[in-house]
């Protein structure tokens, strides 16, 4: 199931951003924990990725500090629920987009896929497909909540 999912995003990615320099598929990965599925993502080809969990201490237990553990130059951990990290990447984007010059690189910052590691309501979920999500071939993978009273 997921993993063609995220598969076929990566190879639609790759066909677009073919001649686009070396900018490559970017995922970002939601309640990273450990890093377990930021490794699958990073597997599968996803070498630009953005991880971020409320808390770092898993990530900084097994990614960090275990001497097996590994971070790709391409990976970078945010410890930010996805609330701050949207307000973040907001910033970012439409301060290129409002400079002309950085507009090619706000594009830059969209992503092809996007994992949620928990459950999100809907608002949420097509909140961050909306706004962050390469709008010609992006995926979002999610396991929706149906109440909605979830916080």
């Amino acid at each position: 199931g997921g993993h063609s999912y995220l598969k076929e995003a990566l190879d639609a990615a790759l066909k677009e951003r073919g001649g686009r320099g070396a900018a490559g598929p970017r995922a970002l990965d939601v309640g990273a924990g450990a890093g377990v599925s930021t490794e699958v993502l990073y597997k599968l080809g996803y070498h630009k990725i953005d991880a971020l969990d409320w808390s770092g201490s898993a990530w900084q237990r097994y990614v960090v500090d275990d001497p097996t553990g590994y971070c790709p130059p391409g990976v970078t951990f945010y410890e930010l629920d996805d609330e701050r990290y949207l307000d973040q990447w907001r910033m970012n984007y439409y301060e290129g987009v409002n400079n002309f010059k950085q507009q090619q690189q706000a594009g830059g910052l969209l992503f092809d896929v996007i994992v949620f590691n928990f459950a999100v309501n809907e608002s949420k979920a097509k909140l961050f497909a909306r706004e962050l999500l390469d709008k010609s071939h992006g995926r979002l993978l999610a396991p929706i909540n149906t109440m909605n009273d979830y916080w």
